[in-house]
């Protein structure tokens, strides 16, 4: 997809990369830190505190980055420069078991606030940055894209640290030190891979901040009068009510259903909405850039007003697996819709602008929801199936996010023209997890038509080989004919040779057969002399011995 921008490509490609590095923290850090704390004896009000405080922080410390903008020159240097820092906070974390012991709690709310105050000054330059880099027809699909890899990252990641701290329970402070390393390790990979990825500059003269210079007092006083300032009001009101819930489910599961003496299960309930959300990104990447943003945003909205209820009903942790895997569902397309917004509305010359004060209205929603819940939750309360204060602060959520939808959600105008789609249908498909369905279906065509292609282009190279190969096995053929003619003539000519040599050979076998019988009669004639001459010495031998005994009976 990204290969036909050839101008944008390759930095739009090290852009994943660098998101997939900083995939590990989010996967190992952010994911425990809460369990990390709860481990350190966090009471309710921590948590909440330890959710809310860097929001809040962080949200506001955006305001900052306009101005720190003029002091780094670009928005290169500044993002590098902020999350260099927050790769560099996680160091103190690791070491306060170990030298911190001492309130502890409160320290990983500092540490932790100050690197995600760090973090997010350079987000409204960043994402500038990525306005400035990303072709505007193809926005929702990138992004869908990218967060699909990024999450698969950061769901490795976060399978890895939870099996790790459920295998050596007993081991835990060491294992958090690993996984908090990993983040520090993984952020500062990604502050590298920022370094070599292109800024272009905004317009013509490169200035990000060429825009109507319109404070922040002034956003705030016009915010109902532009669709911008709905979509805001819209959004802040969400993120109120889903923030009285969302940062204390981690809690939920470790205290009250006991699952932090079970981190295997505790692993698998929050990677099962980080697998259906990953998966669910590209098909919300391609519904933003066909139908829009507001169908999209209306449709998983809805969604979300209903999905407290479940929170509520359902308390196996078995099947809570189910519930989160459709929670996974629902808001990645509804952040998706979030993220997006501010990219359709804003130009180069005002996106850092406009998403600073977008940030500050949702990091304040996020942290008065927040620190509501955790306020709330102090106290006992009983009644029908709502039998923990938990489950009112989900019975208040559930008002919050009806109001907020009922009141707004219509005031909301796409920025661009789009394809028709109803709403009802894609709720029809959430229910249906089509998001899940049509995604993996799609991948495993794409997989089938790219190997059906390998196989005809096999097929073809085979069959230029065979062609290629018949006119080689038409020229062996030649070869071995005349190579066959001449071993031929040359087995004729050794026959000759060998016919020559053996006449030859007869003629002197039957002179040899001649000098044979010679040989035999003069070997006959020989015996005969011998034998004749043997007769005739042993008669001289006999006749002289008795010529000899004579002799002697003579002298006696």
């Amino acid at each position: 997809m990204l290969d036909q921008y050839t101008n944008s490509s390759r930095d739009l490609k090290l852009s994943i990369a660098e998101g997939s590095f900083n995939a590990v923290m989010v996967g190992a850090g952010l994911s425990f830190i809460v369990a990390f704390a709860v481990m350190l004896g966090a009471n309710s009000i921590e948590v909440g505190l330890l959710s809310a405080l860097p929001a809040l922080l962080g949200a506001w410390a955006q305001l900052f980055s306009i101005k720190m903008l003029d002091l780094y020159k670009s928005r290169k240097n500044l993002i590098i420069m902020a999350v260099f820092l927050q790769a560099i906070s996680w160091l103190p974390i690791m070491l306060i078991p170990f030298f911190m012991k001492e309130n502890s709690v409160v320290w990983i709310i500092i540490f932790y606030t100050a690197g995600t105050v760090f973090g997010s000054i350079g987000a409204p330059a960043w994402q500038s940055w990525m306005k400035s880099l990303t072709p505007a027809n193809i926005i929702g699909k990138y992004f869908g894209i990218r967060n699909s890899i990024v999450g698969a990252v950061a769901l490795t990641t976060m399978l890895i640290a939870g099996f790790a701290l459920g295998f050596f329970t007993e081991q835990a402070l060491i294992v958090y030190v690993g996984i908090f390393l990993a983040s520090m390790l993984g952020r500062l990979l990604s502050t590298y891979l920022f370094t070599k990825i292109t800024d272009p500059g905004c317009g013509e003269d490169g200035n990000c901040l060429i825009d109507e210079k319109i404070t922040f007092r002034e956003f705030t006083k016009n915010l109902l009068k532009t669709n911008f300032g709905y979509f805001v009001l819209f959004g802040s009101l969400m993120t109120f009510g889903i923030s009285l819930t969302g940062p204390f489910l981690s809690f939920y599961w470790l205290d009250y259903l006991g699952l932090k003496n079970n981190y295997f299960l505790f692993t698998i309930i929050l990677a099962s909405s980080s697998i259906s959300a990953l998966i669910s990104m590209p098909y919300w990447g391609k519904l933003i850039d066909k139908y829009g943003i507001k169908k999209v945003l209306k449709a998983t909205s809805y969604l979300a007003i209903t999905f407290p209820i479940l929170i509520i009903l359902v308390r196996a942790p078995e099947w809570i697996i189910l519930v989160e895997l459709l929670n996974g569902v629902i808001f990645s397309g509804f952040n998706l819709a979030l993220a997006s917004f501010i990219y359709e509305f804003s130009g180069e010359s005002r996106i850092m602008r406009y998403a600073s004060y977008q940030a500050v209205f949702f990091g304040t929603a996020a942290f008065l929801g927040t620190i509501l819940s955790g306020y709330i939750q102090n106290f006992e309360f009983s009644f029908w199936i709502i039998n923990t204060s938990f489950f009112l602060i989900c019975a208040i959520s559930i008002l919050v996010r009806l109001i907020s939808y009922s009141a707004l959600i219509d005031k909301i105008k796409e920025e661009k023209p789009v394809e028709y789609i109803g709403s009802k249908k894609i709720v029809f498909n959430i229910l249906t997890f089509a998001p899940v369905r049509e995604t993996v279906i799609n991948n495993m065509l794409l997989l089938f038509v790219f190997g059906t292609g390998q196989i005809a282009s096999t097929v073809k190279k085979i069959e230029e080989i065979g062609e290629d190969g018949f006119e080689e096995i038409k020229k062996v053929g030649e070869i071995g004919n005349k190579g066959m003619h001449r071993m031929k003539n040359a087995a004729n000519g050794t026959v000759r040779r060998i016919e020559e040599i053996g006449e030859d050979g007869l003629e002197e076998i039957k002179k040899v057969e001649e000098i044979g019988q010679k040989g035999m009669h003069n070997v006959k004639n020989a015996a005969t002399t011998i034998r004749k001459e043997s007769i005739n010495g042993i008669k001289k031998i006999k006749n002289f011995g008795s010529e000899k005994l004579l002799r002697r009976k003579k002298r006696f």
